[in-house]
């Protein structure tokens, strides 16, 4: 597999990064493939790529929501007018993206735990988005090759009950904020509903032995470092567990 100049690999994903999140074009035969849209002013990113690419909006054969948070679908309003591609989103997040608001996730670390309870406390419309609506429902898995993409859309819970992940045949996938790059040994996100189901998620998408998993945040992680963080959100949740535990009988910890 070829790389290019940063070190990535070249394959049939066209990453599209923002300030605020990544969004992918994957090459199929028929036209691409749009996984998460950014936010809304960040559609002008989305087309331009897509221009850069030798595409119009017209072109896009579907749009893939990795999640339903503002940060990954802001910008969908917009691209589904322009493209009028059909929507895939998971059963679970099909109403959050029809009413266009969602809560924080709670949080991975103890600061990022706080922020989430004050943000959705006080800051009830911080995931505020212009509401759309999806003409197609994944439950657990989704077949990509009718609109030209060799691989599938799969369920993949944990920093959200409807996350979903795209896994490529030729050995990557996009992950949305089931992992991502933000340190250098450890793509744990900073905000995760559920953290077991997650890390059953880390082992399932680690198990598909990719070279490549694209983040909604960040660089591509490499299969190596995506395994040896497992280990480390094992850890994580055997604290959390004791420190809870702790709590409950009235220890001063949080």
């Amino acid at each position: 597999m070829r790389q290019n100049s940063n070190g990535e690999h070249s394959s049939l994903v066209i990453p599209i990064r923002t300030a605020g999140s990544n969004a992918y074009l994957i090459r199929g035969r028929e036209g691409p493939v749009l996984v998460d849209t950014c936010r809304l002013k960040n559609a002008r990113h989305v087309l331009r790529t897509l221009h850069e690419s030798g595409y119009s909006p017209a072109d896009i054969r579907l749009i893939v929501i990795t999640h339903v948070h503002y940060d990954h679908v802001s910008g969908l309003s917009v691209l589904q007018k322009l493209s009028g591609a059909p929507v895939l989103v998971h059963e679970k997040e099909m109403g959050l993206l029809e009413q266009g608001n969602t809560r924080l996730p709670a949080g991975a670390n103890g600061f990022a735990d706080w922020l989430s309870k004050m943000g959705n406390q006080y800051f009830p419309g911080i995931g505020k988005f212009t509401p759309s609506h999806a003409n197609l429902v994944l439950c657990q898995r989704f077949d990509l090759v009718p609109f030209g993409v060799d691989g599938y859309v799969l369920s993949t819970p944990g920093h959200t009950a409807g996350s979903v992940s795209v896994v490529l045949n030729e050995g990557s996938a996009i992950v949305g904020d089931s992992c991502i790059y933000a340190i250098e040994d450890f793509v744990l996100p900073p905000f995760a509903n559920d953290l077991p189901v997650l890390l059953e998620t880390w082992r399932m998408l680690a198990g598909l032995n990719c070279h490549t998993y694209w983040p909604g945040h960040g660089k591509p992680i490499p299969h190596r470092l995506l395994v040896n963080s497992i280990d480390l959100l094992i850890e994580r949740i055997r604290k959390r567990s004791a420190m809870q535990g702790k709590a409950s009988e009235g220890h001063p910890y949080s």
